[in-house]
């Protein structure tokens, strides 16, 4: 199957998510993804954000996450958690086969 850069992203996330328990704080979730190199990085994306300090691919993955909660994937009630949903699991288990 190939994925689009999107879709990796996606993945990483839930993986990620799913990897410290199904919740974390956005630093954990993203720490996570760099510490286990689920993705890799072009140099652009390893700068500092222009408007704050803040790394480009971070960011990024936060937008990433945004859209992962507006599917339903990810629930975003609490502040700075980063919650699998059920719908999420499921998405992830049937849409990478993985159990």
């Amino acid at each position: 199957m190939i994925w689009t850069l999107e879709e990796e992203k996606r993945l990483a996330v839930l993986l990620s998510i799913i990897d410290i328990g199904g919740y974390g704080t956005k630093k954990r979730v993203l720490d996570i993804i760099r510490e286990m190199d689920y993705l890799k990085f072009e140099k652009k994306e390893l700068e500092w954000k222009h408007n704050r300090p803040e790394l480009v691919w971070r960011n990024h993955l936060a937008w990433i996450r945004k859209t992962l909660k507006r599917d339903g994937f990810i629930d975003g009630t609490i502040r700075n958690e980063w919650r699998i949903t059920p719908t999420g699991k499921d998405h992830f288990c049937s849409g990478y086969m993985i159990d």
